[in-house]
């Protein structure tokens, strides 16, 4: 296991005591590691009675509720460019928008919403999905859950012509699972025929491919245009080679990064102390990952400064301060 202490002999610090809550993942994976490392550095640079708690949270749209509502100070989400729909007021925050979140920044995490079919089905495109009359078990996310899995997924069929309704009208189920592995296991038992989901450079995913021919399917421009214009969602590609079998580019939605974020009214010099940890402290961080490799690692190492600041939704002045005072924003 990887032991990182803090330099306690360089860097701001804050006088007063501070008692703070994290909102991270489901309790074992990569915001919870995050999010420990740099309260590990609040903790030995603010008041001798400074707190800090780490809440269990979704990831996704929980997580961003939470910040919002004052139930946490501090928390991740991804996909990083998805926070914008909770600012804007854009699909599921049309009725809530979320304009006090703010960015304290963004780090590299290389990921996908993947929609592969076993090739045994002979689906290799979603005109083929369209046209497709027999059942289909899809393994994926509910769109009613805070996942943002599951609401990705749910668009992208709507909007491709293969509404949830027509599957289930031919037979077919949608399997709602929460992780992909989740989805994965239904796979390779033989409950499911296909997996609509994210994280590729699990595990899980590569095994499947090596075990089992699937076809990638690769979601059409058009819908990619309508889900940038209407929810501000970026797309990617899948890279060549990314899986076993995969030996052309497929463009799908990206998932990618994780966004460090915070309310409006967090103090500015707690804020600067958190990006500062977050900025200058970042090696730690990537100690964590670097016994994997880099394309399978959930974390993309080595951490660039200058990208850390190029948040898709407002920084925090504090933030803003620290990136600005080491000359990582553009002019």
């Amino acid at each position: 296991m990887t032991v990182v202490t803090p330099n306690t002999d360089a860097g701001p610090s804050i006088e007063r005591s501070l008692r703070l809550s994290f909102m991270g993942d489901w309790g074992h994976a990569n915001f919870h590691r995050v999010l420990g490392y740099l309260g590990m550095h609040v903790l030995v640079r603010s008041g001798p009675h400074t707190k800090f708690a780490i809440w269990n949270g979704d990831g996704f749209a929980g997580n961003l509720r939470a910040v919002a509502y004052g139930e946490a100070d501090v928390t991740l989400t991804t996909p990083a460019s998805w926070a914008t729909m909770a600012t804007d007021g854009l699909g599921p925050y049309s009725s809530e928008p979320l304009p006090e979140l703010r960015a304290l920044g963004v780090l590299p995490h290389r990921d996908r919403v993947i929609f592969t079919v076993r090739a045994d089905t002979n689906i290799t495109s979603f005109a083929d999905l369209r046209e497709h009359s027999g059942p289909l078990r899809i393994a994926t996310s509910s769109p009613e859950s805070t996942s943002y899995v599951g609401l990705a997924v749910d668009q992208v069929l709507r909007r491709s012509g293969i509404p949830p309704e027509e599957i289930e009208a031919r037979g077919g189920k949608l399997l709602f699972r929460g992780g992909s592995w989740e989805c994965i296991k239904l796979l390779e038992s033989g409950q499911a025929d296909a997996v609509f989901h994210e994280a590729m450079m699990t595990p899980p995913w590569q095994q499947m491919a090596k075990n089992q021919p699937m076809n990638f399917l690769a979601v059409e421009d058009s819908v990619l245009d309508e889900v940038w214009n209407e929810y501000r969602w970026p797309r990617a590609d899948i890279p060549e080679g990314q899986f076993e079998g995969l030996d052309e580019p497929v463009p799908t939605l990206d998932f990618s990064d994780w966004l460090v974020l915070c309310r409006s009214d967090m103090p500015d010099d707690v804020a600067y102390l958190l990006t500062w940890a977050l900025v200058t402290q970042r090696a730690g961080i990537d100690k964590y990952y670097e016994h994997i490799p880099v394309e399978r690692s959930p974390l993309w190492y080595p951490i660039d400064p200058h990208a850390l600041g190029k948040a898709a939704i407002q920084l925090h002045p504090g933030a803003a301060q620290l990136y600005d005072e080491l000359g990582l924003r553009d002019a």
